[in-house]
């Protein structure tokens, strides 16, 4: 049996694709979708098996690795980490439902690609071994390339009335792709919408969400015991770190050989604009990777312990990786200033960046107000928190 890869070599694994992401981003971006050669090179360097439990082949790798590598991604492409941090997330998901599942899932080999909403767009009635799935789920990142699309349902009993949401597991060969996606950032996620129209789904493939949030059949003392919200929030974070690093990398490679208009200085490294601008935007991002990995052994720690956590420590969790999100976005728009009006060209990767972190940074997991509003209620014990994401 072959040794499995350690932290370090995996994120090597994600450097050795950083070149050919970046050569990639602008057709990723046009085509609004990741180009097949960046699929096909992450599937062979193992990543999309990350969270993939030992037991099938897959890495069953520490929280803190899957935040690393797909920052590492992020470096070449924003679009394509994003998406693969979503499957990432998604497949370890899957770890909670039956072993029958999870064989179907996984028992092929752990080159598994996922998609998944969690807002219950769809519905569901009952048929014999199983239910009858039909719904509309935007914004499935990823979705042109999974193989399996994670969908939330309600469960209509014979009135036709909702008595409950439930998680589904459809196969993307039962399913169709509207193509929704047409936005100013991120465009290169694909997070199109899946639609399912009757599709029977066996029982099997389905768990009442409240299940899947208390751990549904995943095996104690692991990270698979995780809470969701925590484990998605600071996974999906990643990416956002990562392509502000990206920024801070070209502004400092770019700044010698570039001036300040209408100065006199010739070199953007002697101007104190410029310096302070980068080391700002360098303190800003390395606080943000900081918080987000300490966050990601936190939750592994009580994870490993057996240690559920508590409310005011979910909605924590929430809030700082919110944060962290933020910052690393308006961090980029520091460097954007910086680096000078030329940040916003058509051929220039910084508007990409600053475009791409923007709609990160709106994402329902990262909406800051929302997110320190519902950690400020807990704090002061306020009951009926207003959301569900924690």
């Amino acid at each position: 049996m072959a040794e499995t890869p350690t932290h370090d070599e995996l994120v090597a694994r994600a450097e050795s694709l950083i070149p050919l992401l970046a050569s990639n981003a602008e057709r990723t971006e046009e085509d609004r979708r990741v180009a097949d050669d960046n699929v096909k090179a992450i599937e062979e360097a193992g990543l999309y098996g990350l969270a993939v439990p030992a037991k099938f082949g897959g890495l069953e790798a520490p929280l803190s690795t899957w935040v690393d590598v797909s920052a590492t991604l992020a470096r070449g492409c924003g679009s394509t980490a994003w998406t693969v941090s979503l499957s990432v997330v998604t497949t370890w998901l899957l770890s909670r439902f039956s072993d029958e599942a999870q064989e179907e899932i996984f028992g092929n080999g752990p080159a598994v690609r996922a998609s998944g909403v969690f807002t219950p767009t769809g519905t569901a009635i009952r048929a014999d071994g199983g239910w009858v799935v039909t719904g509309r789920w935007p914004w499935a990142s990823g979705i042109w390339h999974a193989h399996w699309a994670v969908v939330a349902f309600e469960v209509l009993d014979d009135t036709g009335s909702a008595t409950g949401v439930s998680f589904g597991i459809l196969p993307t060969t039962e399913t169709t792709v509207d193509d929704t996606w047409f936005v100013t950032g991120m465009a290169g996620s694909g997070s199109a919408t899946v639609v399912a129209d009757k599709v029977f789904v066996p029982d099997h493939r389905v768990l009442p969400v409240e299940e899947v949030m208390a751990g549904g059949q995943a095996p104690e003392g692991t990270i698979y015991r995780a809470p969701v919200i925590a484990v998605g929030s600071i996974t999906i974070a990643a990416p956002q770190l990562g392509i502000a690093a990206a920024a801070l990398d070209h502004v400092i490679t770019k700044a010698p050989d570039r001036g300040v208009a209408y100065s006199t200085y010739t070199s953007q490294v002697d101007s104190p604009t410029v310096q302070i601008g980068v080391g700002d935007a360098a303190a800003a991002i390395d606080a943000a990777t900081l918080v987000v990995d300490g966050l990601a052994r936190e939750v592994t720690e009580a994870a490993e312990d057996g240690r559920e956590l508590s409310v005011t420590e979910r909605t924590r969790i929430r809030a700082v990786t919110a944060l962290a999100v933020r910052s690393s976005r308006d961090a980029i728009g520091t460097l954007a200033s910086a680096h000078g009006t030329s940040s916003f060209a058509v051929n220039s990767p910084i508007q990409r960046w600053w475009r791409d972190a923007g709609v990160v940074s709106r994402h329902a997991f990262f909406l800051y107000e929302t997110a320190v509003e519902v950690h400020g209620k807990a704090l002061l014990g306020v009951e009926n928190l207003p959301s569900t994401l924690i």
